[in-house]
């Protein structure tokens, strides 16, 4: 089992705090490093792994940069390990975990010198677990102005669904105030990217993969409605909410 934090909750009663000094484990790579924390949570007999982002800043040539890491945390014996640090001034902002615990694949903006973008948007990479290879970059944006975002794994693996804009595109209709969403996805590892629905982003799957949640949004107003439909956007349905509700995001369970 493997849960990630990126910018969400978790229902763990008991907090991680006071952890102290960490232990860093020498026989590590040279890009990877460890350390252990207090496993203050042992009496829930929780199992599996977390992984998360981290997050700092630091200075490079005098100006202020922001570095960025992610971490793998073993909850069975508390030992951390950090299986990749971004360069300075890259940004990560959402992540899963691929059902065979094996990858995850991530919102990423390169920073430093990386040449494999021409321009710093933000893109979907894939990264082994183990750290053991640099992020590759997962879909090859058409023009400089496509965006990725928002990447979810089907349960059985063989889907990567994500949002995606292309900021040179949207804007169109007179008044538009917010970019024109498509949910898409791609079939792993060989397929190529299907759109599936307008006006939609934040695509979460039910454990059985039979159904998907999304959020719809409406260009003009930016107000956003929840929807269910079928894997392949198929027999829509709104989810009725009161009119007073805004969706920020949709978890389907």
């Amino acid at each position: 089992m493997a849960i990630v934090l990126s910018g969400c909750s978790i229902d763990i009663s008991q907090q991680v705090t006071n952890v102290g000094p960490s232990q860093t484990n020498q026989a590590e790579s040279p890009n990877q490093s460890s350390k252990y924390i207090p496993v203050v949570w042992k009496n829930l007999n929780i199992k599996g792994k977390l992984i998360y982002i981290t997050s700092g800043f630091g200075s490079q040539q005098g100006a202020l940069v922001t570095l960025i890491a992610i971490q793998v945390l073993d909850l069975s014996n508390g030992n951390v390990k950090t299986i990749f640090e971004a360069p300075p001034g890259a940004w990560i902002d959402f992540l899963t975990v691929a059902p065979d615990g094996k990858q995850l694949v991530m919102e990423y903006v390169p920073g430093g010198n990386d040449p494999s973008v021409a321009t710093k948007q933000t893109l979907l990479y894939i990264l082994p677990l183990d750290g053991s290879q640099s992020p590759k970059l997962l879909l090859h944006p058409p023009t400089s102005g496509d965006l990725y975002y928002q990447p979810t794994w089907s349960p059985d693996g063989k889907y990567i669904y994500y949002s995606h804009i292309n900021i040179q595109a949207s804007y169109t209709v007179p008044g538009q105030k917010f970019p024109d969403y498509e949910l898409s996805r791609i079939a792993y590892p060989q397929g190529q990217p299907e759109k599936m629905l307008d006006q939609a982003f934040w695509p979460r799957l039910s454990t059985d993969g039979a159904h998907l949640s999304y959020v719809s949004v409406d260009p003009l107003d930016g107000s956003n409605r929840l929807f269910t439909a079928n894997t392949d956007g198929t027999d829509i349905h709104q989810v009725i909410l009161s009119d007073s509700i805004w969706i920020v995001y949709s978890n389907y369970y």
